[in-house]
Order: structure tokens, then sequence, then C-alpha cells
């Protein structure tokens, strides 16, 4: 692994995806989901990767995972989590491209331009049917930084 997770780190969690039915199909197939680290149990791993806990962003709501494995390998394994896959940006090599952080005073760039979080807030609306959030907002106050001259 060429980096440590962090908590708020964004990161891909793939799921298990719902039992198989008699005829063989799922409801939900295994899928890559979108996630944020919420602890960090063992940043190094024994196996080639962290454990850490995870806030999955599915489709119908919010889960919350502990013990979640990093595994680095060319098919990721259900109930692992592994770094966000390089998007090709131009020029741009996939060493370069990051996950990006939401602490707050977290700096990042876009089109050549320096950010700061100054102010962060998460709001969920909560489903009495289960476990799972209906929605999730995040707002993000961001404060250019000047150049230096």
């Amino acid at each position: 692994m060429d980096r440590n997770p962090g908590i708020g780190d964004i990161v891909h969690y793939v799921s298990h995806g719902t039992p198989p039915r008699a005829d063989g199909t799922q409801s939900y197939p295994p899928a890559c989901r979108a996630a944020i680290v919420t602890a960090v149990l063992d940043p190094a791993g024994q196996a080639g990767g962290g454990i850490v806990s995870l806030m999955a962003v599915n489709p119908e709501g919010l889960f919350f995972l502990r013990e979640c494995s990093h595994v680095f390998a060319e098919h990721q394994v259900g109930g692992s989590w592994h770094w966000p896959e390089g998007v090709f940006l131009g020029e741009v090599e996939q060493s370069d491209v990051r996950p990006l952080r939401l602490d707050m005073g977290s700096v990042f760039e876009i089109d050549g331009e320096q950010f700061q979080i100054r102010r962060r807030s998460v709001a969920t609306l909560p489903n009495p049917e289960g476990r799972y959030a209906k929605h999730l907002d995040v707002h993000l106050e961001l404060v250019q930084i000047p150049e230096a001259t």
C-alpha cells in the first residue's frame, strides 16, 4: 500500500451484494461504492493493507462497516476497500491522483487554483425502516488561497 489511510479519506468499498437466489441471480450484485474512513484500526496492516471502519454510500443509504481490510489486487474482493482507481486527466500520472480529504483546513487544487476547506457540515436523515440513512448532504465552504508572490 503506497500510503496509510486516515480518518476522512475517500476510498472505494466493494460490497458483497445480496445472497444469490435459486436461479443464481442477485437483487444487488457486488459493486464498488464510495466510502469514507471513519476509524483507522491498523494503518499498515499485516497482509498488505490497513484495517479501517467505513461509512459506505449506497444508492439506498449509508452502511457502516467495522474492521474492513484493504485488498491490493486486480480483482477486488467483497467486503474489502481500496483506493479509488486513477482517472485519466491528460498528462497526469495515476500516482499523482489522490483521494480528497474533507478535513477542516485541508488544501486541494481545482484547475490550478488552491482552495482550503474553511467549514464543513454533514447532515443525514434517518431511515425508520433500517440502519441506512435516507440522504447524506455534505456542504463545504471553500476559501481560495492567494498565489504567493
